[in-house]
């Protein structure tokens, strides 16, 4: 078991089955009485503990939690109650389903989930804080459902697309500085445009597909609670 102590600072090794009031809210609120009633949930933890300057028990290193079946699903590193380091969620037959590291109680660098046939099935990346870079999600087949940006602010940037399985889009937004400039919505069946999402200085200008043949242009403005319809010049008759 990983200890995280400082040099001259003593710990002792500890093992609950009912939640005391001492643990960290997430290990506290993982336990139950009856884990035969709520399958997966934690029933047992086992860790190392040290007393602080008042003398109140504090989580101090590596924990495991294990359900009824004796299962590892949780396993994690403590700093004085507080998440520091690997932390790893096991499902029930024992694979891994998503790892991260944490920092001050905070997300810190990748974090991955899988599904239980070990495919992934998410990646995203935390900064002080805040989630950066790329975010993607995926189908069970391995294919990308999802990715989307955000900049070291936090702000969606770039451009977001959601994937079908067979590669068609679903949708495509455009951000700048954290606000949607563009946005385009397919359809289900055709992959046929649906609407049209452009942000103007006046306000938003929406094109929707409609449900006739006659194509319909809305604009809200920007204190207007209500949308006025604009139709389109009719086209020319073909000529003879």
């Amino acid at each position: 078991m990983t200890d995280h102590n400082e040099p001259g600072e003593a710990s002792e090794p500890f093992s609950i089955e009912f939640a005391e009031d001492w643990l960290p809210a997430n290990l506290r609120q993982s336990l139950r009485k009856d884990a035969s009633a709520q399958p997966g949930v934690f029933y047992r933890i086992e860790g190392h503990r040290r007393r602080d300057a008042a003398g109140a028990w504090k989580v101090h290193g590596e924990v495991r939690s294990f359900d009824q079946n004796g299962t590892l699903r949780f396993r994690a590193n403590y700093r004085d109650n507080i998440s520091n380091g690997l932390s790893e969620w096991f499902s029930e037959s024992g694979r891994k389903q998503q790892s991260g590291t944490y920092r001050d109680g905070a997300p810190e660098g990748v974090f991955e989930a899988w599904y239980e046939t070990g495919i992934i099935q998410s990646r995203s990346e935390w900064r002080n804080r805040k989630q950066v870079g790329a975010n993607q999600m995926f189908y069970e087949s391995g294919k990308l459902k999802h990715e989307s940006h955000t900049d070291d602010q936090g702000r969606n940037v770039g451009v977001t697309i959601g994937w079908r399985e067979d590669g068609s889009e679903l949708y495509r937004t455009t951000y700048r500085d954290g606000r949607d400039v563009h946005n385009i919505e397919f359809t289900d069946d055709d992959a046929a445009v649906r609407s049209i999402v452009i942000r103007i200085n006046e306000g938003t200008l929406i094109v929707q597909k409609p449900a006739t043949p006659k194509q319909r242009i809305f604009m809200i403005g920007l204190h207007d609670d209500f949308e006025r319809m604009i139709e389109l010049p009719k086209d020319d008759p073909p000529e003879e």
